[in-house]
């Protein structure tokens, strides 16, 4: 009883002096309690530009973003294989990426509406074939102008039967800014540290990222676990 009592004492005390812990309290609220029937939980407006993929033409499993073409400095590609629950490769995943520019800038073209007023031009989408593989031409983003936030690259998934949500983000190693809850998340598990793997010879930087559906992901149906 009184172990009880002591426990509750301390969750009240830390609940009032802890932003922090108030806010994951409200996560695991508002997910698991108010909205059970959505993988991932809510989204939030960052979601919303994968549906603009219909724009886009014909998909495949390769996308070019903005600025590639005119900015050699800082090329890189992301790659990796899109494996579901089981570790199979999964075909026919929509992967919809965004990032800063290289001064850590979402940029807007006069007039922006939809997605892009919030998430900026340099966005993309990818469809995964029966291979799972993927590939994403881009440049390195850079950190939010005067936060010491690590660059990185938004992750949102939408497979087949399985509403829209988002995965940690693409990290790279060696930032200075990332935190270490970040950097200690394997692949398997959908941690968003990427793995350099530039071979000698290369003309940009190569990051691999495996992501596996449905790990770690709150609300994930238990039936598309079992695929």
């Amino acid at each position: 009883m009184y172990v009880v009592v002591a426990a509750g004492f301390i969750v009240a005390v830390r609940y009032a002096v802890s932003a922090d812990f108030r806010q994951a309290v409200y996560y695991q609220y508002y997910t698991r309690l108010k909205h059970p029937e959505i993988a991932g939980g809510p989204c939030g407006p960052n979601c919303n530009g994968y549906n603009e993929f219909l724009n886009q033409g014909l998909l495949t499993n390769t996308d070019t973003l903005p600025l590639f073409e005119e900015r050699k400095a800082d090329r890189m590609l992301l790659t990796g294989v899109i494996h579901d629950f089981s570790g199979k490769p999964a075909a026919d995943v929509l992967l919809y990426v965004f990032h800063t520019d290289a001064q850590g800038v979402y940029p807007k073209r006069a007039g922006a509406t939809g997605a892009e007023a919030l998430n900026g031009y340099i966005r993309g989408w990818v469809k995964t074939n029966a291979d799972g593989r993927y590939y994403i031409y881009t440049n390195m983003p850079g950190a939010y102008p005067e936060e010491k936030t690590r660059a990185h690259v938004h992750c949102i998934i939408k497979e087949p039967d399985v509403n829209v949500y988002s995965l940690m983000d693409f990290i790279f190693p060696n930032d200075p800014y990332a935190e270490a809850h970040e950097t200690t998340v394997p692949q398997h598990l959908n941690g968003g540290l990427v793995k350099d793997i530039t071979q000698p010879g290369d003309t940009m930087k190569v990051y691999q990222r495996n992501i596996y559906l449905g790990r770690g992901v709150v609300n994930y149906p238990s039936k598309k676990k079992g695929a």
